[in-house]
């Protein structure tokens, strides 16, 4: 398996995230996805670094991703 270590850093406050469970103690569950988002997209263009390839990421689920009031 692939070990990995993210630091995120969140209202000034960093984070060390190695698991799911340090994951989900970062912050909000919208911080969360959209860390493990970036994580994906940055993997995915260093697989693939040509820049003229457009990469898409279909999101399911895209209300939980919006802020809704």
């Amino acid at each position: 398996m692939v070990e990995m270590e993210i630091t995120i850093v969140e209202n000034g406050r960093p984070a060390v995230v190695r698991n799911d469970e340090d994951l989900e103690k970062v912050g909000s569950e919208g911080i969360s996805k959209l860390a493990i988002i970036v994580v994906f997209c940055g993997m995915t263009r260093f697989l693939c670094q040509d820049e003229d390839v457009a990469i898409h990421w279909p999101l399911d689920e895209l209300g939980k991703f919006l802020f809704l009031t």
